[in-house]
């Protein structure tokens, strides 16, 4: 996150957090089908929306300055403490996700200093592979808390110990 970007939203969304961030020309379905493929899905996501369902699954309304700010300080500290991620894990990120770029997972993976760690480049994934290939996003998943079940018998006894 380029810290000039962080220096102009700081303050301005400190006295304004609610304020909301003006977009032109905004459609919901495009930005839908930017992250769902199943018709059936987005047209639901669509119909139990706010601002049109006041208590909707999804909100549509433009982004707020607060929730920016959030968002930049989020992804400032996962880029710093990428260097301290010396743990398993597993990322799956569609490559043409539009909403969060892959390339955030890739520099993750490359600072990290675990040698166990997975990228999983899962194209039409969009921005909720879960809700588009969950299958085999369920798959991965599984594969991999057993993988690591299996390899630390010891975890309970630890636990056990506190």
């Amino acid at each position: 996150v380029p810290d000039w970007l962080v220096a102009i939203v700081s303050p301005v969304a400190y006295w304004l957090p609610t304020m909301p961030i003006p977009t032109m020309f905004r459609d919901e379905a495009a930005l839908c089908r930017a992250n769902w493929q199943s018709a059936k899905y987005i047209e639901y996501i669509l119909s139990d929306s706010y601002p049109t369902q006041p208590n909707g699954l999804m909100y549509m309304g433009g982004m707020r300055l607060g929730t920016a700010q959030t968002l930049l300080d989020t992804a400032s500290l996962v880029c710093k403490s990428a260097a301290q991620a010396n743990y398993p894990f597993l990322i799956v990120h569609d490559p043409d996700d539009l909403t969060v770029n892959i390339e955030g997972s890739r520099f993750f993976m490359e600072q990290s200093p675990s040698v166990d760690k997975t990228l999983i480049e899962l194209s039409g994934g969009r921005h909720d592979p879960i809700a588009n290939h969950l299958d085999i996003v369920f798959k991965l998943m599984l594969d991999f808390v057993f993988k690591h079940w299996e390899t630390k018998p010891t975890a309970a006894a630890d636990r056990n110990q506190m």
